[in-house]
């Protein structure tokens, strides 16, 4: 498994001027926090070729094989906040895809990272499975 070590620069509640209202955040979805999503999800086969993380979403590229069906993506976190500094989270990206078509698929996501964010840390370490 290949991990990628990424920083989350979480802006402090202060002040009002420096907050992030979640509501007014471009993402197309919220990362979920569920340990037993994060071991029993899917985990189909996938690439990932883009992350990056832009105002407290991570936006995230991968390809898949398929064309002819509905998937379904996930991104979801394993609970736990590893004690370091800074501190860590485990992240994975869940796809059901019972799609047998054979096309290389596109798929661009953003998910929402707002609530991994811990109180008293401006930085977060989100190890991301499988991302080389």
């Amino acid at each position: 498994m290949k991990i990628l070590l990424l920083f989350i620069f979480i802006l402090g509640s202060t002040s009002s001027c420096d907050s992030v209202n979640p509501d007014q955040l471009n993402c197309d979805e919220k990362i979920l926090v569920d340990s037993s999503l994060f071991e029993d999800s899917p985990n189909d086969s996938f690439e990932f070729t883009s992350v990056k993380i832009i105002d407290n979403c991570l936006n995230i590229t991968i390809q898949y094989g398929g064309g002819c069906g509905d998937i379904e993506l996930k991104l979801i976190d394993s609970e736990m906040i590893l004690e370091s500094y800074p501190v860590q989270r485990n992240i994975r990206l869940s796809l059901k895809d019972e799609d047998y078509c054979k096309a290389l698929i596109t798929k661009e996501l953003s998910f929402d990272l707002t609530p991994i964010q811990i109180l008293s840390y401006n930085q977060i370490i989100l190890n991301i499975s499988n991302w080389n």
